[in-house]
């Protein structure tokens, strides 16, 4: 099953969740803001419209401890922390022979830098496999 991956859900989770589990997708949200934003305040349509989607994320990425605590009391087993800044070492690994695809919707908090520095080092690292394209 393929999966999505919304790392900024506070800036376009809406409708999406449901539509994307409806095509047989699992969607994963990296969660940045505090359980204030997502399951406290009630004062915003959109807030609203946002929370009632969060029932169909397969599961949440947290970058904190207190993180952690927080929501995996509010979502049980959906929850994995995982250190903001933290280092991965090159895979060890050979990927299938399937396409990969990065997708990055929208301008606003994006580290263009950065990410053009991930898909260099994948095609670097993983040339077989680096069939990059832009498109924008």
């Amino acid at each position: 099953m393929a999966a999505v991956f919304i790392f900024y859900p506070e800036q376009t989770a809406y409708v999406s969740p449901l539509f994307l589990r409806l095509l047989g997708k699992k969607v994963i949200y990296a969660l940045h803001l505090g359980p204030d934003y997502w399951v406290e305040r009630d004062d915003s349509l959109f807030l609203k419209l946002k929370r009632a989607q969060l029932r169909f994320v397969s599961g949440f990425i947290v970058l904190s401890n207190q993180q952690q605590e927080v929501y995996e009391r509010i979502f049980p087993q959906r929850v994995v922390m995982i250190p903001h800044g933290a280092y991965v070492a090159p895979l060890q690994f050979q990927f299938p022979a399937i396409p990969r695809y990065i997708s990055v919707i929208g301008d606003r908090y994006r580290d263009y830098n950065q990410l053009a520095k991930v898909i260099m080092a994948f095609k670097d690292r993983h040339p077989e496999n680096s069939g990059c394209s832009q498109k924008r």
